[in-house]
């Protein structure tokens, strides 16, 4: 943890017990301990990330899935800007607007978009609630100093109030047990006039069963393992099944055989598979998968106090801001 990193967190001062004066030195903390103004409550400092989370609880399969699919998003990986275009086109923003703003990415995974926005930021931070956040900082720490890490839950946030000019979450919120409690939580840490982005998955049929659903509520009670394994010789015999000719083809591609295909993703075969494999997972292991109607998730924004409430004109991702008075 970077020291400047304090000032973002509210009531908390370091403690290094009998080391003090010689860690005192020190700009980034490896381990070592976050103690809080009233002496109540002790954080632990582990790997340079402040854990103010001893369990994963509904985000442990995200944990592992960012451990094994450490880089397959990264656009230095790639060679690509799949992940910058992906991000712009959510937000409606460029990356190069936010010079000297501070920003947070909620549920930072293995910061694939840390990466993109980290050259123009005055400050980032990632949170995740899971151990991703490892992988986040080994994959970003080395070149981008301004860029901080801790492992939390979104709605028990440690940050000063009006710390952030933008707060995006892309992919995240539809996992989490309520949308509405989380807008209202996030709402106090922008500062006057700061924008909250959001993209989560779109509405559910229903009433409807679909047989990936099936296979969802089987495998996300199963270890991560046996999941993983499972998706990796399902992905491609699906994949090849939405290359049947004509109706065969789009019924096993949407309803029978479901499997996220990127086709038109620039990168080699191999690469296009493992990000097929790795979205796979994401679906089959979370217990928790919603979807959203745009116009109720603008209504949500709205009742939790946010103004300037808008679409962001790809389905569903949705900004909104804190009131400047």
């Amino acid at each position: 943890m970077h020291k400047k990193f304090l000032k973002l967190l509210r009531d908390y001062n370091l403690d290094f017990g009998s080391n003090e004066n010689e860690k005192n030195n020190e700009i980034f903390i490896r381990n070592g301990q976050l103690i809080s103004q009233d002496l109540k409550k002790k954080i632990k400092i582990s790997n340079f990330i402040p854990r103010f989370v001893e369990s994963q609880f509904y985000s442990e399969s995200f944990g592992f899935e960012w451990n094994v699919f450490k880089k397959t998003q990264l656009d230095s990986h790639t060679k690509t800007n799949i992940s910058k275009d992906r991000w712009e086109s959510i937000t409606q923003k460029k990356v190069d607007s936010l010079k000297s703003k501070t920003v947070l990415d909620l549920g930072c995974g293995s910061g694939r978009f840390l990466e993109v926005l980290a050259p123009y930021c005055e400050e980032l931070v990632g949170l995740d609630m899971s151990n991703a956040v490892d992988v986040s900082r080994e994959n970003l720490i080395n070149k981008f100093p301004n860029v901080h890490f801790l492992q939390a839950d979104l709605n028990d946030m440690p940050f000063k109030e009006g710390s952030f000019d933008l707060i995006y979450s892309i992919g995240v919120l539809h996992h989490t047990p309520s949308l509405e409690k989380a807008l209202k939580s996030l709402l106090k840490f922008l500062k006057p006039g700061g924008e909250l982005i959001i993209w989560v998955y779109g509405p559910r049929f229903p009433l409807r069963i679909l047989p990936h659903d099936i296979i969802r509520y089987i495998f996300c009670r199963l270890d991560p393992k046996i999941t993983l394994k499972f998706t990796k010789i399902y992905v491609p015999i699906a994949l090849k099944t939405h290359s049947l000719p004509g109706k065969l083809g789009k019924l096993f591609k949407y309803f029978l055989m479901w499997a996220p295909d990127y086709p038109q993703y620039p990168i080699p075969e191999d690469m296009r598979l493992e990000w097929s494999i790795l979205d796979a997972f994401d679906t089959f292991a979370t217990r928790i998968e919603k979807g959203y109607h745009e116009k109720d998730v603008i209504e949500k924004f709205k009742k939790a106090g946010y103004v300037n409430v808008k679409s962001n004109n790809t389905p569903v991702a949705v900004s909104g801001c804190r009131s400047k008075l």
